[in-house]
């Protein structure tokens, strides 16, 4: 029996550890998508700045 509830809760570490994880990649996913959005202002605002040199 000791041996079933040692694998039990190997196995419910096992489970956490994997959700942990996916918690994990998710976040890191959110911000890679975040950066990606914010590089594309920024490039907008730089195209913007130098038309407006341009201009004066």
């Amino acid at each position: 029996m000791p041996k079933n509830k040692k694998l039990y809760e190997l196995l419910k570490q096992k489970k956490e550890l994997e959700q942990l994880l996916q918690v994990q990649y998710n976040t890191i996913e959110f911000y890679k998508s975040r950066a990606a959005h914010f590089q594309k202002r920024i490039a907008d605002l730089v195209e913007i700045i130098e038309e407006m040199r341009g201009v004066k």
